[in-house]
């Protein structure tokens, strides 16, 4: 992913950014993984990825895992309320009822 972002830092609305920070986020500390590290990646995916809804997705879990649940729920609250592209209907279906899965988790204290 390192080599992706220095030939294009916004390949893919952010993609490379958001697979950098899945990596620290799923991974455990022992190899290296880093919730806070995942998150400050992932923000800066957002610079190029504000219509990616993945991306604003594994954003909401990163900041779950690290206690902030009000910038979750805004990030999850940006995928419900974003218009679906033609092109991605299929990953916006999908990002779209992960978010809704997981915003009514925070909401209901789960």
């Amino acid at each position: 992913m390192q080599t992706v972002l220095r030939l294009d830092q916004g390949y893919q609305n952010g993609s490379a950014y958001m697979v950098l920070g899945l990596v620290d986020l799923n991974a455990p500390n022992i190899v290296g993984g880093d919730p806070k590290k995942s998150v400050e990646e992932m923000q800066q995916g957002l610079r190029f990825g504000e219509p990616n809804a993945f991306l604003h997705l594994h954003l909401a879990e990163a900041y779950r895992k690290v206690g902030r649940n009000d910038d979750a729920r805004r990030e999850l609250t940006k995928i419900l309320s974003m218009p679906s592209d033609p092109n991605y209907l299929p990953e916006y279906k999908e990002a779209s009822a992960a978010a809704q899965k997981l915003l009514d988790q925070i909401d209901h204290g789960g």
